[in-house]
């Protein structure tokens, strides 16, 4: 790797590797679409929300994690987080 690429994959993990950086990311997430169908009938939203899933796609693979698996552990947090708000309201 070059040595411009360690460093801005460092800086990627500084700034996501904080508590403020994980509900930065976990927030681009969700607005990126991550955990939830993207797809509408007007094509030109369907590009958008691929374009704003495609820049957190990138964050996850540059930060080394698993875009899918990443999306299957925010889904289960998210049902937990159902479950709970169910349960006490």
């Amino acid at each position: 790797m070059k040595e411009k690429t360690i460093e801005i994959v460092e800086d990627y993990k500084r700034c996501f590797g904080t508590p403020s950086g994980k509900k930065v990311l976990y927030d681009l997430m969700k607005r990126g679409h991550i955990m939830e169908a993207r797809f509408t009938a007007d094509p030109y939203a369907t590009h958008f929300n691929e374009g704003m899933r495609h820049i957190v796609t990138q964050i996850l693979t540059i930060l080394g994690t698993d875009p899918k698996r990443m999306q299957s552990m925010l889904k289960k947090q998210r049902e937990m987080e159902d479950t709970l708000h169910e349960h006490f309201n």
